[in-house]
């Protein structure tokens, strides 16, 4: 679960300039906060719009995250322009992301975020271009329909962080490569935008986990079930990581939903999650996650768990600096609880290399599901979390290694979803 994306969300809003003015204003802002981490110079890029918003202060800190999480910057591989922002494909040590910044005519930086790396490329793709609202957003996305049809329609549901349609980590379009693999067997998908890619803006304290990813999802599911194309097809929900564990959420609120799909998802909390990754993490490098880091969350999780922890708690006090009202909409979740309810078909999918989600998990939902005869179990035992095949323990740097979804996984999956 990519939760280092939410260390650096901050409003990015549209304007238009000149590509060679943002592109040079743009390798300034790098130079400074990255490079000479001269935050006083950075801050005076910054339009007056956004400068009640970002002191000098939190530029410092939010950059102690960022090369923390990250590891420093190396170089900037491209650059690329689309609507008036300007993306920067920067590799750091631990992670290539791009930096998209917002320039004024003036020549000024309305926003700057970091999000996974947008391909641009004039190559064809398949499937169309399509929309969906929800909740006054507009969901853009991809849908691939076969001329051949078996009726079947997978909505794929992401994992935490602004991803996009194609779920892009690293070197892996996992999204994209399982919705062409379904094309070629005659299943129709739609994967979208996710709201906190398009719209970072919408996420802030009062947001919750339905904001983020549940509301979203239903949304989608209604709007195809009411289509007279779709509404005789079988509708399947394929969640991945964070997706994945809030499957059971998404589908006790509606039953528009035939099949359900967990790959790599968590059984248990975020929270717990989130510390078993920095105790891994700190075991295998000490690097990838400094001791301090460590004790840091481990505390925050303390204060979310204690009596002290309401909706009013500072969410620097909090786990990756989420707000209280976004934690408190995870307290009573109980996944494999609610699961037990349900006598859908359900498949559950997990690499045994996993670190992010882990076997502990996957026992936990295969015992939750052990009186459901709809259900199906597989783990896989050389892939991690994107189900990719890989020898010993685990990294974050296999994710930039070019490999190949496994095969396996994707027929018992397109099987599943078939039969």
């Amino acid at each position: 679960m990519r939760t280092i994306y939410y260390l650096f969300l901050l409003i990015l809003s549209s304007s238009l300039s000149v590509f060679s003015q943002g592109d040079t204003l743009g390798k300034s802002f790098i130079d400074l906060y990255f490079n000479q981490k001269n935050f006083s110079k950075t801050y005076e890029l910054l339009d007056p719009s956004i400068t009640n918003q970002v002191t000098v202060d939190f530029l410092s800190k939010s950059e102690q995250q960022i090369s923390q999480g990250l590891g420093k910057l190396n170089s900037i591989l491209e650059i690329n322009q689309e609507s008036g922002n300007y993306y920067y494909y920067l590799a750091f040590e631990k992670m290539k992301l791009d930096l998209v910044i917002s320039v004024t005519p003036k020549n000024t930086i309305t926003g700057f975020v970091l999000k996974p790396h947008k391909t641009f490329s004039t190559a064809t793709t398949l499937g169309q271009e399509y929309t969906v609202n929800s909740h006054g957003f507009t969901l853009k996305g991809t849908l691939l329909q076969p001329t051949e049809s078996k009726k079947k329609l997978v909505v794929f549901c992401h994992g935490s962080g602004p991803n996009d349609r194609d779920e892009k980590i690293g070197e892996y379009q996992f999204f994209k490569t399982l919705a062409e693999k379904m094309y070629q067997e005659g299943i129709s998908s739609y994967r979208f935008d996710k709201r906190t890619f398009t719209y970072p803006e919408s996420f802030n304290d009062s947001s919750t986990i339905d904001d983020e990813v549940c509301n979203d999802i239903l949304s989608i599911v209604d709007h195809f079930k009411s289509n007279v194309t779709y509404k005789n097809y079988e509708l399947i929900v394929v969640g991945h990581s964070l997706g994945g564990y809030l499957i059971p959420r998404i589908a006790s609120k509606t039953t528009n939903i035939d099949k359900l799909a967990i790959l790599a998802g968590s059984a248990r909390t975020l929270e717990t999650l989130l510390e078993e990754q920095f105790i891994y993490l700190n075991s295998i490098d000490t690097n990838n996650v400094p001791i301090a880091q460590l004790k840091a969350i481990q505390q925050q999780i303390t204060y979310l768990h204690s009596s002290e922890f309401s909706l009013n708690s500072p969410k620097e006090q909090l786990p990756m600096n989420l707000s209280a009202a976004y934690w408190n909409s995870l307290k009573s979740y109980q996944p494999t609880e609610l699961i037990q309810t349900m006598q859908l078909p359900i498949f559950v999918a997990q690499g045994e290399r996993d670190y992010q989600v882990t076997m502990t998990d996957f026992t936990a939902w295969k015992t939750a599901l052990s009186s459901n005869k709809r259900s199906k179990c597989i783990s896989y035992p050389k892939l991690n979390h994107l189900f990719v095949k890989g020898k010993g323990k685990a990294t974050p740097k296999e994710y930039f290694e070019k490999g190949e979804i496994d095969k396996k996984f994707i027929k018992d999956l397109t099987e599943f979803i078939l039969n």
